[in-house]
């Protein structure tokens, strides 16, 4: 029977920290570990994420989430082979750190003679998140498993909004996104730990109500 692979949380925690660096990342893991003497001991039984919504990175589990009844599907680039890419199956952070801010949509109006300008509020904008992780290889100097890894550049390379699944994120309403922008390193020093960041923005389905309401009607995201 294959040995079932147990993830080192706080392990990966630690890693992450590393290459955040700074006044953050130190107040992150005394915020994140509070009760980390019990998650030692029950893994399955973890509580990372914190109170603060905004300004303070939070770890959390976070799942992009795809699978055999509800897959994605995207055409790759030219320089990917150009075929159908499918996705079946969700990639998992064990433990990630996240931060989230949000922008407003205002209309600035520069008027001739006076000061400043004329702000109209339109509406909130996207949250704007931003995650680090990383992936470890169980054998140290040695690469990570690539199915692992290509399983997750499949998701940061699909132009399409992805459902997620984050306790801290769902506290938000926020149940899908849209990837802007990643990158992926290897640590210095090793090669069984691919760091990882994300930078990504909340998707909602925006319907346009009749001519009768005049206004638009905001709804989550579903996938079927």
């Amino acid at each position: 029977m294959a040995k079932q692979y147990t993830p080192n949380i706080k392990g990966q925690a630690e890693l992450i920290l590393k290459a955040a660096g700074g006044s953050i990342a130190k107040s992150a893991i005394h915020k994140a570990f509070i009760n980390y003497s019990e998650v030692s001991k029950e893994q399955v039984i973890v509580d990372l994420s914190v109170s603060s919504k905004f300004g303070m990175p939070t770890f959390d589990v976070f799942s992009f989430n795809a699978n055999a009844g509800n897959k994605l599907s995207y055409t790759a680039s030219k320089d990917f082979g150009g075929g159908v890419v499918s996705i079946i199956a969700p990639f998992t952070f064990d433990t990630a750190l996240i931060d989230i801010n949000q922008t407003k949509n205002i209309v600035r109006t520069s008027i001739a003679g006076t000061n400043g300008s004329v702000k109209e509020y339109m509406s909130e904008g996207d949250f704007i998140i931003n995650l680090k992780g990383v992936i470890v290889g169980d054998v140290a100097n040695q690469r990570p498993d690539l199915t692992r890894l290509n399983r997750l550049v499949a998701y940061l390379k699909a132009p399409l909004s992805i459902p997620i699944t984050c306790r801290f994120l769902e506290e938000l309403q926020i149940t899908s996104v849209v990837i802007e922008s990643y990158k992926l390193g290897q640590r210095e020093g090793t090669r069984n730990i691919i760091d990882i960041e994300i930078n990504m923005l909340s998707d909602s389905v925006i319907e346009l109500s009749s001519n009768n309401t005049q206004k638009d009607v905001y709804t989550n995201r579903a996938f079927f």
